[in-house]
């Protein structure tokens, strides 16, 4: 191929040069063909600039996006496909998605991709995918039929991550819940005193028309319990409706020196009940705020001492235990233990193990609200009579 110039302009020439021989074999000239491809170089730049010009929008779009052949094989992968798969092009070209993915994700993502193929519908599927990390994601994967004029059938897809989108969706669902059960408890424990504050007032306006003063007293002195019961429910109800609003701010903070706090103002409780408390030594340090903790252990301490039931010896220990990479604090008793049917409805607010103990039974679920803003989770290991733990998780501090 030689570059000439035709009329000032550039041109490109395609040229065969042959031999030419005379009568004795003698090469005496040569025979030349030249043929004006200018047009066709033309149109190959153009369709280069053109693949250029496709590629530069594809890697452009910020969603991972693919292309496969009938055998499930990569054709074309963008950059953001790459990027999230911790893959290079080359690496997927040619490859399936069993040489990158756990087989039975794999299968569900074949089975969705056979019926584009059969049937030319478009698919839009909700997936699961696990990273390079190991780290499960939530995807949404539209897929379209592409056939070509030779009638070769391809699926394109474009995937979006909405992993964030559903973890907002179940905390707001979560809370959607939450809030259900707060509404009906609240109204139904703070109607019970009203209901007994209404029927004592009735019960008093006969027992003064007699004149029977003792009965009268006695019909105020339950009056005035039911009023003090309310009282209380309200003041828990409204100090778990503070938690995430009013916030200290965060220290960082050895996690035994919370627990020293906690045990100065629980040790009149503690003495009262003979309770051996043990506290371990090499416990981390935590980022957190530091009287909403205490307020946890705290209630912790509390909770553990009334519950010890008979024990002749009542033991507490408080430490942290390594679970897999995860830090796990705990509050651990020899007490009366919990079924594993009420390890879930301990946390309920308002709810008591059992109902004529002292307390409003909104204790556990302060406790838990105040573990969840720390963004950690709280959970009970326990059998009846065989003692109680509180284990719960709280950000370890940033050094």
């Amino acid at each position: 191929m030689i570059p000439m110039l035709n009329k000032g302009k550039g041109a490109y020439l395609w040229g065969i040069a042959s031999p030419l021989y005379d009568r004795r074999g003698s090469i005496v000239g040569a025979i030349q063909s030249i043929r004006d491809i200018t047009d066709r170089k033309q149109m190959e730049v153009a369709l280069r600039e053109s693949k250029d010009y496709l590629d530069e929008i594809i890697n452009s779009i910020g969603d991972p996006m693919f292309v496969k052949d009938r055998q499930h094989r990569f054709i074309l992968v963008n950059d953001a496909f790459c990027a999230v798969t911790d893959h290079t092009r080359e690496e997927f070209i040619g490859k399936t998605d069993y040489d990158f993915f756990p087989r039975e994700q794999v299968d569900v993502f074949w089975e969705k991709e056979e019926l584009v193929f059969q049937t030319g519908k478009e698919n839009v599927n909700e997936e699961l995918i696990t990273d390079p990390q190991g780290s499960t994601h939530t995807i949404v994967t539209k897929k379209t039929l592409y056939t070509d004029a030779s009638e070769n059938k391809s699926i394109a897809g474009i995937i979006r991550d909405i992993t964030d989108r559903k973890k907002v969706e179940e905390d707001l669902a979560r809370k959607n819940a939450e809030m259900e059960r707060f509404t009906y408890t609240v109204s139904h424990d703070l109607r019970s005193p009203l209901v007994t504050v209404s029927g004592f007032v009735g019960l008093l306006k006969g027992d003064l028309d007699r004149g029977d003063s003792l009965r009268a007293f006695s019909d105020l002195s339950t009056i005035s319990e039911a009023i003090t019961k309310m009282d209380r429910l309200l003041v828990d109800t409204l100090k778990l409706s503070r938690i995430g609003r009013v916030v200290n701010p965060p220290e960082n903070v050895p996690f035994g020196q919370v627990v020293q706090v906690a045990l100065r103002q629980t040790a009149e409780r503690i003495e009262s009940r003979n309770v051996a408390v043990y506290v371990a030594g090499d416990m981390p340090k935590v980022r957190v705020d530091v009287l909403r903790i205490a307020e946890v252990l705290v209630n912790l301490i509390e909770s553990s001492v009334k519950y010890m039931g008979d024990q002749e010896k009542p033991e507490m220990d408080i430490g942290s235990r390594k679970d897999g990479e995860e830090t796990v604090f705990f509050v651990k008793d020899n007490g009366m233990g919990i079924g594993p049917k009420e390890h879930e409805k301990v946390f309920g607010l308002f709810y008591k193990v059992d109902r004529n103990s002292e307390g409003t039974g909104a204790g556990l679920s302060i406790v838990k609200r105040i573990i969840e803003v720390h963004g950690g989770r709280i959970w009970i290991e326990s059998e009846l009579g065989e003692g109680c733990t509180v284990c719960f998780t709280l950000p370890l501090a940033d050094y």
